[in-house]
Formats: C-alpha cells, sequence, structure tokens
C-alpha cells in the first residue's frame, strides 16, 4: 500500500477546454456586436456650423480651388455638407455674401441681394436655411440634427437685413 499511487478521475483537460472554448465565445460575440455597431451607426460625423479659423485647412482647399478664398483667409461661417467631411459641398458665410460650392460648382448671392430667407425645419430635427435673391437664384443650405440650422438662419438674417420671426 506504501507504493500505491490513487488515481481520481481527472477533469484538468476538459477545464481547459473549457475555459478556452468560453474565451472564445466571449470574443466572437464582441466581434459580431462591434461589427454590428459599425455598420448601424457608420454614419457621417456631424457637421456643426462653425467660425473658418476651426476648419482643418484641407477641408478649405475646394473653396481656394473655386477662388472664394485665399491663401490666408478664412470664412466667418462655414458648413460642410460633403458625405465624407472633406469640404467638396458647403455652405459659407462670407463677409459680403453666401456662398454654395456643390459639385464644383459656385453659387455666390451678395446680402444686399437677399429677398428672403426661409428656415424649414427645427435644430432638433435637422433642417435646410433656403436664401432667394432677388432675381430668384437660391442656395439651400443643408443641416442636419443640432449642426446649427437656426444659427445660420439667424446669421443670414442679420447680414442681409432681414427682419426675424417672431417665433424665434
Amino acid at each position: 500500500m506504501e507504493g500505491e499511487r490513487i488515481e481520481m478521475p481527472g477533469c484538468g483537460l476538459g477545464a481547459y477546454v473549457l475555459l478556452l472554448a468560453g474565451i472564445c465565445v466571449l470574443g466572437m460575440s464582441g466581434l459580431a456586436i462591434s461589427s454590428y455597431s459599425l455598420l448601424k451607426y457608420s454614419q457621417a460625423p456631424a457637421s456643426p456650423l462653425v467660425p473658418g479659423n476651426q476648419v482643418p485647412v484641407n477641408r478649405l482647399a475646394p473653396l481656394r480651388k473655386a477662388g472664394v478664398l485665399g491663401l490666408t483667409d478664412v470664412p466667418p461661417a462655414w458648413h460642410d455638407e460633403s458625405p465624407g467631411r472633406d469640404g467638396t459641398t458647403v455652405c459659407a458665410l462670407m463677409p459680403d455674401d453666401l456662398v454654395r460650392l456643390e459639385n464644383e460648382t459656385l453659387t455666390r448671392i451678395r446680402y444686399d441681394e437677399l429677398a428672403t430667407v426661409q428656415l424649414e425645419g427645427t435644430e432638433n430635427t435637422g433642417g435646410t436655411v433656403v436664401a432667394t435673391a432677388k432675381d430668384g437664384r437660391t442656395i439651400r443650405c443643408v443641416f442636419g440634427i443640432q449642426e446649427g440650422v437656426t444659427r445660420l438662419d439667424r446669421q443670414l438674417r442679420s447680414e442681409a437685413h432681414l427682419p426675424v420671426p417672431a417665433d424665434y
């Protein structure tokens, strides 16, 4: 009896396999959940109305290429509507005019040429500011939720000396 070994049922290898299987399941679940989140919420980041001095230089390049801005100029107010947030579709308040660049097409309306400014939508739902010149030209600036649509409306009305609606 002295040299006899008592053999007990082993569960070391089984426990190790179960531990690895559990870690694998957790890892795969995490990958699946994060992939789903990326696909579901992969919208372009918000692009609020900001002063031009807060805009990265590369995002102002399309306006420079279009001849709106000089090398060191920045717009007083700028809003990027491009899907990739790369500055290719923007609305900008300049010192003397409202500018829209879209598909390399530039539209400008001087503030003193504006006949009406309309706000469609709200800050909480997103909206559009439609500026119409006396000759019928229009510029539409589209905003997402909480991107500053009411601020642009107010700034544009102020620059054009147009009345502000009573419901503001």
